[in-house]
């Protein structure tokens, strides 16, 4: 599972926020550590204890030349794609 982040270029640095996921936005001095920036603010934004009701937006298909893909670390895409089926159910 990839979410996607839409990299800002500033003049001391990098910034960027993950399109789907409002508020999940992280920043750092070099490409390569804004990339490991962005995968670890993503998990920690999406790790939610396993009875958690709390469910999040699935990834979409962005596109752009300022836009990377981050995954997700496995057990924490399970836990929110079970979520997101529980919601689902009737």
């Amino acid at each position: 599972m990839f979410y996607h982040f839409r990299v800002h270029e500033e003049e001391d640095g990098y910034w960027a926020e993950c399109v789907e996921l409002p508020g999940c936005k992280t920043q750092a001095d070099l490409m390569e550590e804004l990339v490991r920036n962005a995968e670890e603010t993503l998990n920690l934004y999406l790790e939610e204890p396993v009875d958690s009701f709390i469910t999040f937006p699935r990834p979409s298909a962005a596109e752009g030349g300022d836009v990377i893909e981050v995954p997700v670390d496995p057990q924490i895409a399970l836990s929110v794609l079970l979520r997101s089926y529980r919601a689902q159910r009737p």
